[in-house]
């Protein structure tokens, strides 16, 4: 069965079209390392180009099983990844959840964001597995769903960061408002996400996008301002409002945990501002 799923993701690679071959060149060469490399364990490949709706924009989406014990295969694969095509640059980090993340940037605009992962994993239906010689890899039917403590926290950060916007308000600090309204947006998107049914809404705006930008919701715009003290306490309250509107349309599940009470405390202290004497900071 293993080898049925490897010659399946080498045909899947094989067959993508024309305008994507800088990105099947770098899935060749990526493979070709796997191969050869003992502590690779498994390669799958998803997001946009595993759900066929990539672009010639579009970036990999990677993770790539190592065998831990193996303390010298993160360069490898880094130095690997630099040798695939003309780069400009790499980053190697760790990802909040503890992951080691690989990012490569090359001349010609392609990208190759791959995480390392651990010698067995699971993944949604989604997925497309390039190199697995050992059945290390499950791809399941579905993709997780979001858990209600997560949606919480997603919700919290929202409310969080228009709290700080009506605090710079009143500090006239303009820049650090419309900074902290572009953080509360982001967590927006992802609960929009949610609400649509979107696939990964951690991923929040691109999640929507790269499934249905139809369902893109028209009264997003009204959070999007110039750096302005009126435009700005005008959009806060707006997102404010959409996320008044979210709460109401969350499952039941999801709800129970939605911070009520901080959406309306920051509900109440968008509302008392006030226009405040005095230059507006930069």
């Amino acid at each position: 069965m293993t080898a049925v799923r490897e010659r399946t993701g080498r045909t899947w690679m094989e067959a993508l079209p024309d305008q994507l071959a800088a990105q099947r060149r770098l899935l060749e060469g990526l493979l070709a390392f796997c191969e050869q490399d003992p502590a690779a364990v498994w390669l799958v490949v998803g997001c946009s180009l595993a759900r066929g709706n990539a672009d010639a924009l579009s970036d990999l989406d990677l993770a790539l099983g190592v065998d831990s014990d193996d303390e010298g295969i993160a360069e490898r694969i880094r130095r690997a990844l630099l040798d695939l095509g003309e780069a400009v640059d790499s980053l190697t980090h760790r990802l909040p959840g503890g992951h080691q993340r690989i990012f490569v940037q090359y001349v010609d605009r392609s990208q190759i964001d791959l995480v390392l992962g651990s010698a067995t994993a699971t993944f949604p239906a989604d997925t497309v597995v390039l190199y697995d010689p050992h059945g290390a890899v499950t791809v399941t039917g579905q993709a997780p769903g979001v858990e209600p403590s997560t949606l919480r926290e997603w919700a919290f950060h929202a409310c969080a960061a228009l709290a700080d916007v009506g605090k710079y308000l009143r500090r006239r600090s303009a820049w650090e408002a419309h900074a902290r309204l572009g953080t509360a947006r982001d967590e927006l998107w992802k609960l929009f996400a949610v609400v649509l049914g979107a696939r990964d809404p951690q991923f929040g705006l691109t999640s929507i996008v790269d499934v249905a930008p139809e369902l893109l919701p028209a009264a997003m715009q009204a959070t999007v301002t110039e750096v302005d003290l009126d435009a700005l306490t005008t959009a806060a309250r707006a997102a404010a409002a959409l996320l008044a509107q979210i709460a109401h349309q969350l499952p039941s599940n999801l709800a129970a945990g939605f911070p009520a009470e901080m959406l309306a405390y920051v509900t109440n202290d968008l509302g008392a501002l006030t226009p405040t004497p005095g230059p507006e900071t930069s």
